[in-house]
């Protein structure tokens, strides 16, 4: 049974704009034209696409067809940007699920690569990296930067490289926490980021150990063991 471009691109768009009267909006058709595709579409497919709520939200099988309405925009702008077709202005949009390290980072400067070359919007959705697959398997991005290395059903995996995380102290915690320790006072709270002496860094109870960078003043670097 194939299913019609038209009528997915619908189901998506009130599924992004969180209603059917805002969906008739964008489309510029009315709230009842909106409903009857997307009934036309449920009645086709044999099965319930939509949850009617507050935002509304596909269903399973409604998250199957919004990946193919996405995957079909995308494979149409593509055909028609190498027959040098215009598209009307209609740029398709593309969602990606990014960590937040990666969006402060590197991210931007690829994306602004992409964007510069390719007619398309991109909708950044910031998750957790161990948690942005699960935005892709929804249908809710179509690419992710992701921590794991196994491929989502339909998607392929590229190596994009890793992140050296170093945890900081400014100046002030480490007055408090970490320098009379350094002196040997008896009274001083006890930390979980260890401790330092002349003679380097020693192991604490949390496996960390605190050294002082000159390189980077004013903060402290705390250097994992």
């Amino acid at each position: 049974m194939n299913v019609d471009p038209v009528l997915a691109r619908t189901l998506a768009a009130v599924v992004d704009e969180g209603s059917l009267e805002a969906a008739s909006r964008a489309l510029h058709l009315t709230p009842s034209a909106v409903s009857q595709r997307v009934r036309l579409l449920e009645q086709t497919l044999g099965r319930r696409l939509l949850v009617r709520s507050r935002p509304v939200r596909a269903t399973e099988a409604g998250q199957a067809v919004i990946r193919f309405a996405r995957c079909h925009a995308l494979i149409e702008a593509e055909a028609q940007e190498a027959l040098g077709l215009e598209d009307e202005g209609h740029a398709p949009r593309i969602a990606i699920a990014v960590n937040s390290d990666s969006s402060a980072t590197w991210f931007i400067a690829p994306l602004a690569s992409f964007v510069a070359e390719h007619d398309v919007q991109v909708e950044i959705l910031r998750e957790d990296q161990d948690a942005t697959a699960q935005l892709l398997e929804s249908g809710a991005a179509m690419a992710a930067v992701t921590s794991s290395a196994l491929a989502s059903p339909g998607c392929s995996v590229a190596a994009l490289g890793s992140l050296v995380y170093e945890a900081v102290a400014s100046p002030i915690w480490w007055e408090r926490w970490v320098r009379d320790v350094e002196e040997g006072d008896p009274t001083a709270p006890a930390t979980s980021g260890g401790s330092s002496s002349p003679a380097g860094p020693a192991p604490s109870k949390g496996g960390v150990a605190v050294t002082r960078d000159p390189q980077q003043s004013p903060t402290h670097r705390l250097r994992p063991l």
